[in-house]
C-alpha cells in the first residue's frame, strides 16, 4: 500500500493486487452497500490515519476508486462539506475509468515544464506515468482518469504533442524505446525543471 496525502482534505491510496488479496476484496466486488466493502475501506482509512495523519472520523467522505494496471486499486478519499450534497452518514463510492495518454516532446525543457505544471495541479496528477526516449524524442505515457482528459490536453498543447494510437502506440514505445523513468515520471521530471 502506498499513501500520498495530497492536501489536508484529500489522500491518494494505491493498493497492489497483493494488498487487495490480503483484505479479501476485488475491484469488481467493491460496493459500499456491502459490509465487506465498508470494513475494507475502514481498514484502509485506519492505516492512512496512522501513517500520514489523515483524520476521517467525524467527516463525510467522497471515495473515488479505479482499477490499477496490476489488478489493484487506486482510491482517492476527499473530505467534503455537507453542503456539497452527501448524505449525512454515508460515503459515496464512485468508480472511475482510467484512460491512457501519451505525450511526445522534442526536448527535455518542455517535458520538464509540462511535468511541473501537472505537479502544481495535484488533483490532475496521473495515476501512473513512465518516460521513454525514442529517436531523439521523449514519450511520457500516463494513465489518467478519463474525466480529466480535457485538462491534460489543455496544458499539453503548450509543451508537446498528444500521440493517438492507444495501446498500439504504447506497445511500440515500450518495445523500441529506452526506459528513462519507470514510475512517477511526472513527479521525477518536475523536480528537474528550473523555477
Amino acid at each position: 500500500m502506498t499513501i500520498e496525502k495530497l492536501n489536508t482534505d484529500k489522500v491518494k491510496v494505491v493498493l497492489s493486487r497483493q494488498d487487495m488479496d490480503s483484505i479479501g476484496i476485488t475491484y469488481e466486488e467493491l460496493d459500499y452497500k456491502e459490509e465487506d466493502t465498508r470494513a475494507a475501506i475502514n481498514d484502509i482509512l485506519d492505516t492512512v490515519r496512522d501513517q500520514v495523519g489523515f483524520e476521517s472520523m467525524g467527516y463525510k467522505l467522497f471515495v473515488e476508486v479505479s482499477k490499477a494496471m496490476d489488478g489493484g486499486c487506486i482510491f482517492f478519499f476527499t473530505k467534503v462539506e455537507e453542503s456539497q450534497g452527501l448524505a449525512a452518514s454515508k460515503m459515496q463510492l464512485r468508480r472511475q475509468s482510467i484512460y491512457p495518454m501519451i505525450m511526445e516532446f522534442a526536448s527535455l525543457e518542455p517535458l520538464c515544464n509540462y511535468c511541473r505544471q501537472l505537479k502544481s495541479r495535484k488533483k490532475y496528477l496521473p495515476v501512473t506515468s513512465t518516460l521513454y526516449g525514442l529517436q531523439d524524442r521523449y514519450y511520457l505515457i500516463m494513465h489518467i482518469f478519463k474525466f480529466h482528459y480535457s485538462q491534460f490536453t489543455a496544458i499539453a498543447n503548450e509543451y508537446g504533442d498528444c500521440i493517438f494510437g492507444g495501446n498500439v502506440a504504447q506497445a511500440h514505445i515500450e518495445e523500441f524505446g529506452q526506459l528513462i523513468a519507470d514510475e512517477n515520471a511526472v513527479e521525477k521530471m518536475a523536480q528537474l525543471c528550473p523555477l
